[in-house]
């Protein structure tokens, strides 16, 4: 499908996955690019009828094709862990020097596949670029005095802070009495933060908020309401047991 660069999209994030929006966003800016003339999304790899996996993104950058496999990632640095083995999703399922393994042998490899020739034959391409774009979040605990980061972290990637249970009231406590603090549930991770409907608490009422929860929640700390809402920091309240005896 070929784009008019000039064309305007919709910047209307509806999917309800993050992951799904923003797939959507990486389309956006790139259809915004006057260079990419071609976008393909979600490109099924098939043998015969037989799905063997799935390209997030091909794309014509100029004269040259790209596949470009997509990751949004929000990860936590665990104390006494050095390299990308240290980074773990929120609730511990993920890591990230598996994900990165995994992009690199597998998943920008895919189109290597005998089964995926045929697909390039059919689009006229010879030579194809390919490269991994992960866009996230890495949150740092605060008694974490380390400022250097293993590739492939961006040194100036987008940070933010995280605390157990046990750490919450002194961590609080570093805030002025004006901060208020926002408990953001995932499918809304990546709004702006005048798009939230939800209220903003008190240090007590956010306290009082989190004994109902389990696993690990996502707070911003704000000033302002509704659409001059502004993000101060964010970061994770995590179980006490976090990161302790593989938990």
């Amino acid at each position: 499908m070929t784009y008019d660069a000039k064309r305007q999209p919709s910047a209307d994030v509806s999917a309800r996955r993050l992951g799904l929006q923003f797939e959507q966003l990486v389309r956006i800016g790139l259809r915004l690019n006057p260079q990419i003339t071609d976008i393909e999304s979600n490109i099924p790899i098939r043998s015969g009828k037989v799905t063997v996996g799935e390209a997030d993104l091909l794309l014509r950058l100029g004269d040259a094709w790209w596949h470009l496999e997509l990751a949004l990632k929000f990860y936590l640095r665990e104390i006494g862990t050095e390299g990308l083995k240290g980074y773990y999703g929120p609730n511990r399922k993920d890591r990230f020097d598996i994900k990165w393994q995994h992009m690199l042998a597998h998943q920008t490899q895919i189109f290597s596949q005998p089964a995926a020739q045929s697909l390039l034959q059919s689009r006229g391409i010879e030579r194809l670029y390919k490269a991994c774009l992960i866009k996230g979040w890495v949150f740092q605990h605060p008694n974490d005095p380390r400022s250097t980061y293993p590739d492939p972290i961006n040194p100036h990637h987008a940070g933010g802070w995280w605390v157990r249970q046990t750490e919450l009231n002194t961590w609080l406590n570093t805030h002025p009495s004006s901060a208020r603090f926002m408990i953001v549930e995932k499918p809304y991770w990546l709004y702006p933060p005048g798009r939230i409907t939800g209220r903003a608490l008190s240090k007590n009422q956010l306290e009082r908020e989190l004994v109902k929860r389990q696993g690990a929640v996502q707070i911003w700390v704000v000033i302002g309401e509704s659409y001059s809402r502004q993000v101060l920091s964010r970061g994770y309240v995590v179980q006490d047991l976090w990161g302790m005896d593989g938990n």
